[in-house]
């Protein structure tokens, strides 16, 4: 029944395209486990967590099979082959991030950067993989640098957030002859944008932890600053196999944009000693991307950091309207229960700062700062900060 639920249901959240034949979960990741254990259990606890969404009792179940599935992965460290091992620890990634408002063990995160740091190869040829082995790997590599870059997000400041291997980064720059690229399933027309991403987490996690920045830090965001400016998406072929290719491919060039100003929004907010754009003009421009998507669309299980990250700066009540259509539409959609939380969070933010700005004197539209602190990543008015004092690490993705 799981295996039915993981094949009907929980894969079409998990990638763009769901065609019969499109869906790399379905096609490329499910038979794993007809000769692994390790993934056959990560499959069904994914199901298992997806499907309590509606049937509680199933949260039973998919407490069960994870475990099953951490025990097969420590019998059998030594001798599981890179593809499934990896699969076994994104997809137990996932489950995690889908349990509970909190990510409670981190452990398939590091194990899955640790095996790709050790038998990751940066010559692809070495490893003579089959073409479907090839797909698999490419595949699982992006939804590895998915899992690793959204959890890094909400990491508590005293948590070391080590940087994506170096191996895994080539694997996101196309060659020449892959200048050309198709839409990824999972990661939409935003593949090479994640490593800023995950620079960014790193940059905000250090800022966190101090007072004020340091020179270091201040000019390492400056040069993320200009490479987020200047990063645009890839161009697209024009052959591929979507029934509706047009509107997907659109949507998810908007949803990179979007990604891309949550990113200088989240930087902004760590680093405002560079000269930024106002967190609401940047606020403003993520809204709009996500805005121009019909909530139906595909490619919303990408918003959820982007509608996060700029939905907490909205004080106008039309637009908070909007805002909250917009997450009970994903909500809907997804059925996962992190994406509760992170809606939970925004109203939670919205309440801190309006009981703030309340109690200013004079009393007046709110600018935006040059920065005041407390709306900092630092400062009591951050969704971080929210999730801080409840003690949640919410799974963003």
């Amino acid at each position: 029944m799981l295996i039915a639920h993981f094949d009907r249901k929980t894969c079409g959240i998990l990638s763009i395209k769901d065609g019969p034949v499109e869906n790399p979960w379905r096609t490329l990741i499910l038979p794993l486990s007809n000769g692994s254990r390790a993934v056959e259990h990560a499959i069904t606890c994914m199901a298992a967590f997806h499907g309590a969404y509606d049937s509680p009792d199933l949260y039973t179940h998919g407490t069960a099979d994870m475990d099953k599935s951490y025990k097969c992965l420590a019998l059998e460290e030594k001798k599981q082959p890179l593809i499934p091992a990896l699969a076994a620890w994104v997809g137990l990634a996932f489950a995690e991030g889908w349990k509970t408002p909190t990510m409670s063990r981190l452990t398939p995160l590091v194990n899955a950067r640790r095996l790709l740091a050790e038998r990751l190869t940066a010559n692809r040829t070495a490893m003579s993989l089959t073409k479907t082995d090839t797909a698999r790997l490419k595949y699982l590599i992006n939804a590895f640098v998915f899992v690793h870059t959204i959890g890094g997000i909400t990491s508590r400041p005293d948590e070391e957030a080590p940087p994506l291997p170096a191996q895994v980064v080539s694997f996101l720059t196309p060659s020449p002859d892959e200048a050309r690229m198709e839409t990824d399933p999972l990661l939409g027309c935003a593949a090479s944008l994640f490593p800023l991403i995950d620079n960014v987490v790193s940059i905000v996690q250090k800022a966190r932890q101090t007072q004020r920045n340091s020179l270091t830090l201040v000019s390492r965001a400056s040069e993320v600053y200009e490479q987020l400016d200047q990063w645009q998406p890839p161009r697209l072929s024009v052959m591929e196999s979507l029934e509706d290719r047009t509107q997907v491919i659109l949507h998810s060039i908007q949803t990179a944009q979007a990604l891309r100003y949550a990113t200088l929004l989240h930087l902004h907010q760590a680093v405002p000693e560079i000269p930024f754009e106002s967190s609401a003009d940047l606020a403003r421009k993520v809204l709009l991307k996500l805005a121009s998507i019909p909530s139906s669309s595909v490619v919303t299980s990408l918003h959820i950091f982007p509608l996060l990250a700029a939905s907490g700066e909205l004080t106008d009540p039309e637009d908070r309207e909007w805002a909250e259509q917009r997450w009970h539409a994903i909500i809907g959609r997804l059925r996962v229960k992190n994406v509760d939380t992170c809606w939970d969070i925004v109203q939670a933010t919205w309440g801190r700062r309006d009981i703030h700005e309340a109690a200013k004197v004079p009393a007046g539209p709110r600018a935006d700062f040059e920065m005041d602190p407390a709306y900092t990543v630092r400062g009591k008015l951050h969704w971080l900060s929210v999730m801080d004092d409840r003690n949640w690490q919410v799974f963003v993705g």
